[in-house]
């Protein structure tokens, strides 16, 4: 049984495999350029991740100086500490 399953699922993947380079194929010969994905290095996603979690935390302060802000009553009751 698993010896019939590996074979249908080899076969797919060459279909597969066919199926791309085919159309690849088809792209080089019209002249369109192909264009392959961008790829993100490790530096990269930490960085964005950095700067998304800064950006967050600012959001964050701002929200809570608005708040204070709207809740002002002319004494410190109602504010948050940021």
């Amino acid at each position: 049984m698993e010896t019939i399953i590996l074979v249908v699922l080899m076969g797919l993947m060459n279909l597969l495999a066919f199926l791309i380079g085919a159309k690849t194929g088809q792209k080089v010969q019209k002249g369109e350029t192909i264009e392959l994905p961008k790829i993100k290095t490790p530096v990269q996603i930490i960085d964005e991740f950095k700067e998304k979690k800064e950006t967050e935390k600012q959001r964050e302060i701002e929200k809570t100086n608005w708040e204070n802000v709207n809740n002002y009553d002319g004494s410190s009751l109602g504010q948050k500490d940021f």
